[in-house]
């Protein structure tokens, strides 16, 4: 896809309780922002020089990013050892509910998501990557099944017995509620 084509992505720390602040990935940071950029998506935070600045409300209301994406790291939030999404969901709330952005593009039109630290790296990375293309370009991935890919690793690479759609809690929303 063109660069032009890419919708701008804000992806952020998600378990940062301030009320008028996040912290940013930037592509200093690798990881889950180098996943930004595979799967189609444009890092809002790539001009920093920094890996991980503090970013204010007022910035990403200027910014105006089409797609959010919260990397949830705190320990038991999500996962395969739990089937309670309600941390993911409280991550999720605390960055929409945050004075001003109701008004962002990605909260206007539901493009909020959050990731558990579980998905995007390791040797699940290829599962984070469909998850952020599905995200960014559904209609250019529409055939694409992160859930497929996800249990197709848990099957064959794991080797152990789990249903991803109904053990574990790794996205939220959860796809059949975006899709």
């Amino acid at each position: 896809m063109a660069e032009d084509d890419n919708p701008g992505v804000f992806m952020y720390k998600s378990v940062i309780e301030s009320t008028n602040e996040r912290k940013a990935y930037t592509t200093q940071s690798g990881g889950i922002s180098t996943l930004c950029e595979m799967a189609g998506g444009q890092n809002i935070a790539e001009g920093f020089e920094v890996a991980y600045p503090t970013v204010d409300v007022e910035w990403i209301l200027d910014q105006n990013p089409e797609v959010m994406v919260g990397l949830s790291e705190s320990g038991g939030r999500g996962g395969y050892e739990t089937d309670d999404e309600s941390g993911l969901t409280e991550e999720y709330e605390s960055l929409i509910e945050l004075p001003g952005l109701g008004n962002v593009t990605a909260v206007t039109d539901e493009r909020v998501y959050v990731i558990d630290s579980n998905v995007p790296f390791g040797p699940g990375y290829p599962i984070g990557l469909a998850y952020m293309a599905k995200w960014f370009n559904p209609d250019e991935f529409d055939d694409l099944d992160p859930q497929a890919i996800h249990q197709e690793y848990v099957d064959k690479i794991c080797g152990i017995d789990l249903d991803v759609t109904k053990r574990g809690v790794f996205v939220y929303p959860e796809l059949e509620n975006y899709y």
